[in-house]
């Protein structure tokens, strides 16, 4: 069985909370403040997605891998480790030595919330050439209109809680680096792979 990781290869075009969201978790009632809340809101963001192995809003992500490794012979699908809304494209180093697009494929949701890439029915896996390259670009994370509240509520309030206290240690008062609702809100989206 071939899994395949991906990298993002952009940041979302936009954030899943508003700076207007934001500044009422933390009580603002201006916009003086607005560059630094949208420093802490992209690092919330971010620090959610590392949390969770995932990214929230759709974001353009790359894999490269040099073979279909076996699955000729086991019939078997790759198995794209991420929560994928398309796969865009499949290229492909082909037996001419020229890149080459593969669009005769089938995408299959499987355990665990994987998507399983295989050959459409009646089609092969392609020929590769001499040291070849695949390269499969998906999109991943949540649709916007699928995106669950929890996400968007831990992010405004771990934003909040780093505008508020913004050193590490705070003598005098009980602090964290994260608020713990914030991560028991994550927690149950993390994303597990299974197998």
């Amino acid at each position: 069985m071939q899994r395949v990781s991906f990298t993002a290869t952009a940041q979302p075009a936009e954030e899943p909370v508003t700076l207007g969201e934001l500044r009422a978790q933390a009580n603002i009632d201006d916009s003086a403040s607005d560059a630094l809340l949208m420093g802490y809101l992209v690092a919330a963001r971010q620090h959610a997605e590392s949390y969770l192995g995932r990214p929230i809003l759709p974001t353009p992500m790359r894999a490269q891998i040099e073979d279909w490794a076996g699955t000729r012979d086991q019939g078997g699908p790759i198995w794209l480790d991420a929560p994928v809304i398309s796969v865009d494209s499949v290229t492909y180093t082909g037996a001419d030595g020229l890149p080459a697009a593969w669009t005769d494929y089938l995408i299959r949701p499987a355990p665990g919330g994987l998507k399983a890439l295989r050959p459409a029915t009646g089609a092969d896996w392609p020929t590769l050439g001499d040291d070849p390259v695949i390269t499969i670009d998906i999109t991943a994370g949540w649709a916007i209109d699928l995106l669950p509240a929890s996400v968007t509520v831990a992010i405004c309030q771990t934003a909040a809680h780093w505008f508020n206290v913004r050193e590490v240690v705070n003598i005098g008062n009980i602090s964290s680096e994260i608020p713990e609702t914030g991560k028991a809100l994550l927690r149950p989206l993390r994303w597990r792979l299974i197998g």
